[in-house]
């Protein structure tokens, strides 16, 4: 047994006996296939005619290809259209319709027509469908129509461009129509959001703010608005509320925006949310296209305890004096009143030591003589709060009766550690009420140094008292360097410096003030006064000026 004949019972045994049948299209290819190849071997003069033909063909073929390939070829200026926008209906004054404008790549009007209407008729311009309007040669690669009215809504138009008459006789175009379509009718809701009015706690509803490109049609509109409100079951779980809340739409003068209100909503124990729908088919006034997609979104509504308070903090803030002084911070995200907020917010200052003698005694091993860092909440115990000392907090008024931003002013050593706590139970404008209490330990910041000479710029008399105000705030000293003028020196002064006496600038690298002067150098040590006083002290220039 030969080598094929054994692969051939290897592969038998392995996959067993294998047959092909060939199907019914390849028995008359098969015989047509046969016949043309009897007829070939058969007629082998004909068959060598046809191939000597076919590639003469060929060869000339190629030939007049390449041929034409090296040809010069007609130098044509490309052409490019900007599509009519959308016309800004709430311009003031109105404005026109948006043309459309023609551009060409290179030179293209004739010199006689630049600046001036082209009559396109006469010119064999056309613009399809027709529209009433005047074309002009703004200059010679600018070609614009301004339509006298405003264009049909998504209409698809063409401008054939005639070979002769428009432009320059030797200038060649790449194309010769043109299509563009007019602005589309478009809608889109800007906002949705839930509403409380600021008088009435009672009015809660939610308001949905929607914009067009064209003016709306209401009718069309209103009938595929649809409002639903889901109140929270759980998490993962809410029920849709039956009836759903009634509506009411209103709009602007021009039609171009549409405000849905919805009725008053109850407050949902665990908050829910309200779902607008408006269903595709939107059209303008005057017709047009229709919206393809319906527009939707959510506005969550918050529930009975859904009041927070964002942590609290303290600053250094300014009064319209610019008088800095220490202030609580608190934000809400709902408004509450003055004196629900009083009665909730409380501030203690810690004391330096942790009565737990162990918690004292590891802190002091590492930091000696230093207060103990209160630095969590879960430290702040009932025994810790009776050794604190309790903060008077003075609140701020605000221009409304109830609001987000809470300030309260207090007076607390700088470094000191605060616990800040905002009782459960406070209640905002509306009914909301916050579930949890709120509390955190602060540092006291400190006040920002500051020191400035009070009267910058004023003139000092050449008798009497010759002193200098200047103001500070929490500064424990401060230098006073005086740089005096030596005698035949003033001269010096003025030639080889510019800009102010106060900030020279000197003209030369090598000349400065110590070549000039005389530097004399005075510390002053100030009174220890509270954090954040201000303090002037009267600086005495007479010994300078002897």
């Amino acid at each position: 047994m030969d080598g094929r004949s054994s692969f051939r019972e290897g592969l038998r045994s392995v996959i067993g006996d294998v047959t092909w049948q060939a199907p019914a299209w390849f028995v008359p290819v098969q015989g047509r296939a046969q016949r043309a190849w009897t007829w070939t071997k058969e007629n082998p003069q004909q068959v060598s005619i046809v191939a000597s033909v076919a590639f003469i063909l060929l060869v000339a073929g190629l030939g007049v290809w390449r041929w034409y390939e090296s040809q010069p070829k007609p130098v044509t200026v490309d052409v490019d259209l900007s599509a009519p926008g959308r016309t800004c209906y709430e311009c003031e004054p109105p404005r026109l319709p948006e043309p459309i404008t023609i551009r060409f790549q290179a030179s293209a009007a004739p010199l006689s027509a630049i600046g001036k209407p082209l009559d396109a008729a006469a010119a064999g311009l056309q613009l399809s469908p027709a529209a009433e309007g005047n074309w002009t040669w703004l200059d010679e690669r600018t070609l614009q129509f301004q339509p006298k009215v405003d264009w049909p809504i998504a209409q698809a138009y063409a401008i054939q461009l005639p070979r002769r008459g428009l432009v320059a006789p030797q200038i060649l175009l790449s194309r010769y129509k043109l299509e563009f379509a007019s602005a589309a009718f478009v809608a889109k809701i800007d906002s949705n959001e839930f509403y409380q009015d600021p008088v009435q706690a009672n009015d809660k509803k939610i308001v949905t703010t929607l914009s067009f490109s064209h003016p709306v049609d209401p009718v069309r509109l209103e009938e595929r608005i649809s409002l639903t409100v889901y109140d929270q079951l759980t998490k993962e779980m809410e029920r849709k509320v039956e009836p759903g809340p009634s509506f009411s739409v209103t709009y602007d003068k021009l039609k171009l925006h549409a405000y849905v209100h919805s009725g008053q909503l109850p407050v949902p124990q665990r908050g829910g949310r309200a779902s607008l729908t408006i269903a595709a088919g939107l059209q303008a006034l005057r017709g047009g296209n229709r919206t393809t997609e319906k527009l939707s979104a959510d506005a969550a509504i918050p529930g009975l305890n859904s009041l927070s308070v964002n942590p609290p903090e303290l600053q250094i803030v300014r009064d319209e004096r610019n008088e800095p002084s220490q202030a609580l911070m608190l934000e809400t995200n709902h408004s509450v009143t003055e004196s629900e907020m009083t009665k909730r917010v409380l501030a203690w200052v810690l004391p330096e030591r942790n009565p737990d003698p162990k918690l004292q005694t590891e802190w002091e091993r590492s930091n000696p003589h230093q207060p103990y860092a209160w630095w969590g909440t879960t430290q702040v115990t009932a025994r810790v709060l009776a050794l604190a000392r309790r903060l008077d907090l003075s609140y701020v008024p605000n221009e409304r009766d109830h609001v987000e931003m809470h300030s309260f002013r207090l007076k607390a050593d700088p470094g000191e550690r605060v616990y800040v706590r905002v009782d459960k139970g406070l209640q905002s404008f509306g009914g909301y009420r916050m579930p949890e209490p709120v509390d955190t330990v602060l540092t006291v910041p400190a006040y920002p140094q500051e020191l400035q000479i009070a009267q910058e710029g004023s003139l000092l008399a050449l008798s009497g008292k010759r002193k200098l105000t200047v103001f500070s705030r929490d500064v424990p000293a401060f230098q006073v360097q005086v740089a005096r003028l030596l005698p035949n020196q003033l001269q010096h002064l003025v030639s080889q410096t510019s800009g102010s006496l106060s900030n020279p600038d000197w003209r030369s690298y090598s000349l400065g003030a110590s070549n000039l002067t005389e530097m004399l150098t005075s510390t002053l040590i100030l009174p220890k006064l509270e954090p954040g006083t201000p303090h002037y002290e009267g600086i005495d220039l007479g010994e300078f000026l002897n």
